[in-house]
């Protein structure tokens, strides 16, 4: 793993994530499809609330590891957003 890398989320964080979303990116007025059942594509990126790394926008420093990658820091978006 990079320096400055997190861990990836655990598989029943994922699991949890993708179970309770509505199928749209969380980004405010998007209605990108996350998934097209129809032709079998995922359209989705794991993205993180408060920043991954030291660079990032809203990286917290105070935030441990774990928290980084728990379920309440991540949310499904569209790779536009």
């Amino acid at each position: 793993m990079a320096q400055g890398q997190c861990l990836p989320p655990t598989p029943a964080t994922v699991r949890k994530l993708y179970g309770l979303a509505p199928n749209r990116c969380a980004f405010f007025g998007c209605a990108e499809p996350l998934f097209e059942e129809d032709v079998g594509k995922s359209n989705v990126d794991i993205c993180h609330i408060k920043g991954e790394n030291g660079t990032a926008a809203r990286y917290d420093p105070d935030q441990t590891d774990d928290d980084r990658r728990s379920f309440e820091n991540l949310i499904l978006m569209c790779p536009t957003h």
